[in-house]
């Protein structure tokens, strides 16, 4: 019975040291991971805004769609996530957030918001399909931008004087149809932010 009682002593005291250390190292990543924005690493921060445009809206910041990237997925991807290439067409909507503030906004809230307008006078929203599109699109794919730049841009606080860029919505629309264009908050006309393509 002795013998037992050591045997969880010893345990305990071996789990509550190799907690003490792990929390050690944890303060030190998060003592690094804290870094006021001024001192990110040049990776972080620099972020490529130039090239083509094909809409700007101004939204408090300025939005910019650069690229819509027709999406043609593999065997695998259209099994795993029921997709008809022959029926739909999936587009990869490549886009950026410059805010040139002093304030700090909740971009996610405005990409939540965001619809597309098609070539067949309807509307469509980037939602939980959208997700799924851009997730089997990134695993095809080698990610063409970091995943800070991604969640920098559905934050709920994005910063001030900071600009981030991404693969950021999918579309899914019927063959043939085309998206014209993209706007946020189609069902609240005080918000409601539209450009054509």
């Amino acid at each position: 019975m002795k013998h037992y009682l050591i045997i969880i002593i010893t345990a305990t005291l071996f789990a509550c040291n190799n907690d003490q250390q792990t929390t050690a190292e944890n303060d030190d990543e998060a003592a690094v991971n804290n870094q006021p924005p001024s001192e990110k690493p040049a990776e972080e921060t620099t972020v490529n805004l130039s090239g083509n445009t094909l809409a700007t809206l101004d939204m408090s910041y300025t939005f910019r769609l650069h690229e819509l990237v027709r999406y043609q997925p593999g065997e695998q991807m259209t099994k795993m996530f029921k997709l008809d290439d022959a029926k739909n067409d999936y587009y990869i909507l490549d886009a950026s957030v410059e805010n040139i503030t002093g304030e700090v906004f909740d971009t996610g809230r405005d990409m939540l918001s965001v619809y597309f307008k098609l070539s067949n006078g309807n509307t469509t929203k980037s939602s939980l399909k959208g997700a799924s599109l851009l997730a089997a699109y990134n695993t095809e794919n080698r990610p063409k931008y970091p995943q800070k730049q991604y969640d920098q841009l559905w934050s709920s606080k994005f910063p001030a004087n900071s600009s981030a860029r991404s693969h950021l919505f999918a579309a899914e629309v019927p063959e043939g149809v085309t998206i014209t264009g993209i706007g946020f908050y189609e069902k609240n006309a005080a918000k409601n932010k539209h450009t054509d393509l």
